[in-house]
C-alpha cells in the first residue's frame, strides 16, 4: 500500500531552510510556543537534517524509528519549560514607530541568566526576521511595507519579549470605546500572501475585496470566484478552467483565421531544446538563460537515471525552428516559409507569479517565417502587429499603443522588436500586450537558411534570408480582466465571452401553475436556439436557483448580457435586458421586443462593447501626459501615468533613467495596487499623435548622447510596467 505523505507544517524553522514552502497559513502565535516549548520543533529540524544526510530508502522507516525511540526517552533534554502564561497588561501599550528602512530588529539585550534554549531561540527567530525581510525586499516591498508586514510584527514581538526573558506575548486587551466613540467592527485579518499563491475567497457570495482598495486581493478574489483558475501544486503554475480556456479559444480561432488569410500554416515543434541549440546561440538566450528549465534524469522517482544529455523545456523556438529551416530552404522558390505553432512554454520565473499575468508555464503562438527580401518581411511585421492591437481593440475592448521597442528592450537576436502596449489604470501600470519581431539575416546566417541567388547567372552565390517571429500569450486574459472587471465580478467584452447570452427565467411564484411553467419554458428555449441560430452563444439557466442568486452568478463571471423573460413579458410581446458593463443594474436595463429579438440582442452587444472600450481609451487617455523636464518624471509616475517624453534612445541612459526614478519613487507612494519601481521605455509610438512638440534635448538632465532617431527628437513612452 503506498503510504500517504504527511501534512506540510509551517514550522518557521523548516520553512526557512526551504523544506516545506509556506502553503498553508501559518500557525498562531500559542501554537508555535507550545511546539517550541515541547521540543517538538528541535525534534523535526534534527529529524529532517538526518533524512537529508543519510536518504535512506524509506524515509518513513526512519521517522518511525526515530518517534518510538522519542516515546520511551521523552522529550529532548533541551525543549524548555512550558512558558509561563503572560500577565495582562493594565494599559494597552502604545504602538511603535516603524523604522522608515528595513534593517535587522533591534531589542533589549537579552536579560542576564537565560536558559540555553531561550538563547538558541533568540537566535532562530533573529535569523528568521533577516530571512523574512530579504524575502519580501526581493518581492518589491521596502521600508515601512516590510516593518509593517503582519509576518514581520509577529516575529519582532517574540524576538522582543524573549529578549525581555519572558514567554511569547499574548495577545494586547482590545482598547475599551469611550462613550463618545462608536465601537468599530473589526474587519478580518488578511493573511500574509505567500510568492506565487493566490488566496482563496470563502466560497458563495461576491467579491470580498474592493478593486479601489487593494488591486492584487482583488484581481485572486476574481478569477477564483468566476472559476477562470485553480489552484495546481507546483508553485507558478496554475489550472486553466473551461471558463477562461473559451476565453483563449476565441482569441485563438480569430487570431488563427487571420493568419491563414496571409499564408501562414500550423505545426508544432517538439518541446524539448538540445543543448547543442542553447549553445549554437548563446547571445538570443541569454535573457531566458536563468529562467531555463532543464531535464537531466527520468526513471521511477526511487532509481533515477541521468540522461545522455539534458535538454532544456522551450522558453521559445527560435533555435530549434531554424535547424529544420535550412533544410527545407534551398531555393528562392521554397520561400516565403510562413508557419506557426499553438503551444505553452516553460521559464522558470522565480519572482513572485501571477495567473495569466506571469506564470512559468503560459500558452501563446509563436510564429516563424522566412522571406527572400526584406521588404516583405518588414510588411508583415506591421500586418501582425495590427492583428495583435484587434485582439484586444476588436475583441478584448482594450486599447492599446502601436511601437517600436527601443534598443535596450529590443528582442536579443533580432534587428528591431514592435509591440502593442497596455494601460491598467487601477495600477497605473502599462503592460506588454504582444511583440512581432524582424530578425533580419542573424539567425539565417547562424543557422544558414540560405537559398540560390536567382540573379547570380553562375548559379553559385547564396543569399540569406529575412526572418520574422511573432508572438501573444494568455497574458490578454489577464489585461482583460484588470482594465474591464469590478467590484461584482469579470466584465467581458462580447467578442470573447464564452456565453455572450443567458437567458434567465424571472416571475414564477409558487402559486404558478404548471401551464406557466411549461409555456415560460417554452418561450426561453424558442429565443436561445433563434440567438443560436444566429451565431450568438447563449444559454438558458433554468437551474432550480432563485433568479437573484442567479443574477450574482452570471455577473460574477461576467456575462456580457443577461435577459429576464417572466409571463407578464410575454403578454406584452417584451423581455428585459441587463447590460454587465453598466455599474448601476437599474441603469443597464433595456427593453426587447420579442418581434426583433435577435436584433435587439445583437445591437445591444455591440453597444457594450463600444462602451467598454470607450471608457477604457479615456480612462487611459487621461492618464497619458507629455513629460519635457525631469523634474517633473516621477511626480507623474506617482500618480499612476504614463509619460510621453523626448529621449535620446541610448540604452545606457536608459538605465541611469530607471535608476533614477526608482530612487526618486523610493521617498514617495505610488498609486494603489502598484509596487515602488523606476520608469522603463515601453516604446516609440507609431502614430504622430503621441509625437507633438517633442524639446530636442533628453528627459535625462546629464544626458550627453546625440539623437538617435533623426534631425527631430521622438517621444518615447515611458512608465511602470508588469
Amino acid at each position: 500500500m503506498r503510504r500517504a505523505p504527511p501534512a506540510p507544517m509551517d514550522l518557521s524553522s523548516l520553512v526557512s531552510i526551504g523544506l516545506f514552502p509556506a502553503k498553508r497559513a501559518p500557525l498562531k502565535q500559542e501554537e508555535l510556543s507550545y511546539l517550541h516549548s515541547h521540543g517538538v520543533e528541535k525534534f523535526l529540524a534534527d529529524l529532517t537534517s538526518e533524512l537529508a544526510q543519510k536518504k535512506p530508502a524509506d524515509p518513513f522507516k526512519l521517522i518511525a524509528e526515530a518517534a518510538a525511540k522519542l516515546s520511551k526517552s521523552g522529550p529532548p533534554a533541551s525543549a524548555p519549560a512550558a512558558p509561563a502564561k503572560a500577565e495582562p497588561k493594565a494599559k494597552a501599550e502604545p504602538k511603535a514607530k516603524a523604522e522608515p528602512k528595513a534593517k535587522a530588529a533591534a531589542a533589549p539585550p537579552p536579560a542576564a541568566g537565560l536558559d540555553p534554549a531561550t538563547e538558541a531561540r533568540i537566535k532562530e527567530v533573529g535569523d528568521q526576521i533577516r530571512t523574512l525581510k530579504e524575502k519580501l525586499k526581493a518581492e518589491g516591498l521596502s521600508g515601512t511595507k516590510i516593518n509593517a508586514h503582519d509576518d514581520v510584527k509577529k516575529l519582532v514581538e517574540e524576538l522582543q519579549q524573549l529578549k525581555g526573558g519572558g514567554a511569547a506575548p499574548a495577545a494586547p486587551a482590545p482598547k475599551a470605546a469611550t462613550p463618545a466613540e462608536k465601537p468599530k467592527k473589526e474587519a478580518p485579518k488578511k493573511e500574509a500572501k505567500k510568492a506565487g499563491a493566490v488566496e482563496k475567497p470563502s466560497k458563495g457570495g461576491g467579491v470580498e475585496i474592493k478593486k479601489a482598495d487593494d488591486v492584487p486581493g482583488w484581481y485572486d478574489q476574481v478569477i477564483m470566484k468566476s472559476e477562470l483558475i485553480e489552484q495546481y501544486p507546483v508553485k507558478g503554475c496554475f489550472i486553466l478552467r473551461p471558463w477562461s480556456f473559451k476565453i483563449w479559444e476565441q482569441i485563438q480561432g480569430w487570431f488563427d483565421s487571420e493568419i491563414k488569410k496571409l499564408g501562414v500554416e500550423n505545426c508544432y515543434f517538439p518541446m524539448f531544446i538540445p543543448r547543442k541549440y542553447i549553445e549554437k546561440e548563446e547571445a538570443h538566450l541569454d535573457d531566458f538563460a536563468p529562467e531555463l528549465a532543464w531535464v537531466t534524469k527520468f526513471g521511477k522517482p526511487n532509481e533515477l537515471e541521468d540522461l545522455e544529455e539534458p535538454v532544456a523545456i522551450r522558453p521559445t523556438s527560435e533555435t530549434a525552428m531554424y535547424d529544420a529551416y535550412s533544410n527545407w530552404v534551398q531555393s528562392h522558390r521554397d520561400l516565403p516559409l510562413k508557419l506557426n505553432q499553438w503551444c505553452s512554454v516553460v521559464r522558470w520565473e522565480v519572482k513572485q507569479t501571477t495567473p495569466f499575468l506571469r506564470t512559468r508555464e503560459f500558452l501563446w503562438q509563436e510564429g516563424h517565417t522566412a522571406h527572400a527580401n526584406k521588404k516583405d518581411a518588414v510588411a508583415e511585421v506591421l500586418d501582425i502587429l495590427e492583428l495583435y492591437a484587434g485582439v484586444y481593440e476588436k475583441l478584448m475592448a482594450v486599447p492599446v499603443v502601436r511601437g517600436t521597442k527601443t534598443k535596450a528592450e529590443t528582442f536579443p537576436g533580432a534587428d528591431y522588436t514592435t509591440t502593442v502596449e497596455a494601460f491598467i489604470p487601477a495600477t497605473g501600470r502599462a503592460i506588454q500586450g504582444a511583440t512581432s519581431h524582424h530578425l533580419g539575416q542573424s539567425f539565417s546566417k547562424m543557422f544558414d537558411i540560405s537559398f540560390q541567388d536567382p540573379s547570380d547567372p553562375t548559379g553559385k552565390a547564396r543569399e540569406n534570408a529575412y526572418q520574422n517571429s511573432w508572438g501573444i500569450t494568455q497574458r490578454t486574459l489577464g489585461v482583460m480582466i484588470m482594465v474591464h472587471g469590478d467590484d461584482r465580478g469579470l466584465v467581458l467584452a462580447p467578442p470573447v465571452a464564452g456565453i455572450q447570452v443567458v437567458i434567465v427565467p424571472v416571475g414564477l411564484k409558487a402559486s404558478s401553475t404548471e401551464e406557466d411553467r411549461v409555456t415560460l419554458s417554452a418561450a426561453t428555449t424558442d429565443y436561445l436556439e433563434k440567438l443560436q441560430a444566429a451565431g450568438l452563444r447563449a444559454k438558458v439557466d433554468d437551474r432550480d436557483y432563485s433568479p437573484g442568486w442567479k443574477f450574482n452568478y452570471w455577473e460574477m463571471k461576467g456575462v456580457p448580457l443577461r435577459i429576464e423573460l417572466g409571463p407578464l413579458d410575454m403578454k406584452k410581446g417584451e423581455f428585459v435586458m441587463s447590460k454587465r458593463n453598466v455599474p448601476d443594474p437599474k441603469a443597464g436595463k433595456i427593453t426587447g421586443k420579442h418581434d426583433s429579438l435577435v436584433d435587439d440582442v445583437k445591437a445591444t452587444l455591440t453597444a457594450i462593447h463600444s462602451e467598454m472600450y470607450d471608457k477604457a481609451l479615456a480612462d487611459r487617455d487621461e492618464r497619458l501626459v507629455n513629460v519635457d523636464k525631469w523634474e517633473d518624471l516621477s511626480p507623474n509616475l506617482n500618480k499612476g501615468r504614463l509619460v510621453l517624453v523626448p529621449f535620446c534612445g541610448n540604452p545606457d541612459c536608459e538605465e541611469k533613467i530607471k535608476d533614477m526614478s526608482k530612487e526618486e519613487a523610493a521617498e514617495a507612494e505610488e498609486g494603489e495596487g502598484g509596487l515602488k519601481m523606476g520608469a522603463k521605455s515601453l516604446c516609440i509610438p507609431h502614430e504622430e499623435k503621441y509625437n507633438k512638440a517633442c524639446p530636442s534635448k533628453c528627459i535625462r538632465p546629464e544626458c550627453t548622447y546625440p539623437c538617435h532617431y533623426g534631425d527631430t527628437m521622438q517621444r518615447v513612452l515611458f512608465g511602470r510596467s508588469y
